[in-house]
Parts: structure tokens; C-alpha cells; sequence
């Protein structure tokens, strides 16, 4: 008689509980917008600080919050080159009508050096040097890659939104319309 009691009152408080999210879910998803720009924005409000967080996880190690695009030598020492990716927003996002477009600087000399621990086998070392345009491309085929799960994803939540990188493109001013 206690067991039933037990199960029987549990079973009732989750069947009650149960109609009441129920109802919640539904006035939500009705509450949603049907507009992909709006779903965009929607989707922005909890897409861009997962991927900023993301974007942070591409540092070299502790100490070194760079996504290293390569190293070079020079008559100073090996020189290591990437863009920082500190603090909590390490990108810049803008949005063109549906298209969601995260902008960060181009490559740059961060430290001189000698990349050590399990990350340098994977940093390629151009003696001669790497022009910024080639150093670019690296890190946004580097940004890609890591974003990729993300990057497919937005188009099948939202149809026609997309994600761009852009590597040391300014972002242009506001319009009225994005």
C-alpha cells in the first residue's frame, strides 16, 4: 500500500507537470518568429557567444591565445604569426540580410619564439617568410574547419542563412535593413 502510494502520487505530479510544460513548449514555438531575418536575429542572441567561445578555443596554449597561422624565420629569431583570439569576443559580427558575417583581423607578427608542446608538429614553418594574403586564407580555412558543425547547421535551422569568415576585411557600416 506504500509503494503504491508512492508511485501513485510521483505519477500524478509528473502527469500534472507534464500538461503544464506541455503548454509552455507550445506557447513558445507559437511565440517564435516565422520570418528567417527575425529567426536570424533570434538565433543570433545565442549563436554569437557560443561561437565567440569557440573562437577563444582556438588559442595555441596557455599564455599563447593566438590561432598560430604559421612561423617563419628572420634575422631575429623564428617568428610566430596569427591573430589574437583574447577576451570574451575575439571576432566581430555583422549581419547582411541573411547572412551572418564574422570578421577578424588579418594575420599579423605576434612573438618571436619557439612554438613548443603538442600543437607545434601542426604549425607550418615557412622559412622565406608567407605573404598576409596566403597567412589569411590559412586562418580562415583553420576558422572554417573548426566552425563547420555550426556553419552547416544555420542553414538547416533557418532556410537561406549563412555564415561567412572574413579575414581582415573592416566590417562596413550599419544599414537600416541588417
Amino acid at each position: 500500500m506504500v509503494v503504491f502510494a508512492g508511485l501513485g502520487s510521483g505519477a500524478y505530479f509528473f502527469r500534472t507537470k507534464a500538461f503544464e510544460v506541455r503548454a509552455g513548449i507550445l506557447k513558445r514555438l507559437e511565440a517564435a518568429p516565422t520570418d528567417p531575418v527575425e529567426q536570424l536575429t533570434a538565433w543570433l542572441e545565442f549563436g554569437e557567444p557560443m561561437i565567440q567561445h569557440r573562437l577563444t578555443q582556438l588559442s595555441f596554449g596557455a599564455g599563447a591565445p593566438w590561432l598560430v597561422t604559421h612561423t617563419a624565420d628572420s634575422s631575429e629569431g623564428q617568428e610566430i604569426w596569427g591573430i589574437v583570439m583574447e577576451g570574451p569576443r575575439p571576432a566581430l559580427f555583422q549581419r547582411d540580410g541573411l547572412t551572418v558575417e564574422i570578421h577578424l583581423p588579418e594575420p599579423a607578427l605576434l612573438s618571436y619564439g619557439e612554438l613548443g608542446g603538442p600543437n607545434a608538429e601542426r604549425v607550418p614553418h615557412h622559412p622565406e617568410g608567407l605573404s598576409v594574403e596566403r597567412a589569411s586564407l590559412r586562418a580562415k580555412e583553420l576558422i572554417e574547419w573548426f566552425l563547420e558543425r555550426v556553419m552547416s547547421a544555420l542553414p538547416e535551422d533557418i532556410q537561406g542563412a549563412k555564415i561567412e569568415v572574413l579575414i581582415g576585411e573592416t566590417p562596413r557600416a550599419p544599414s537600416e535593413d541588417a
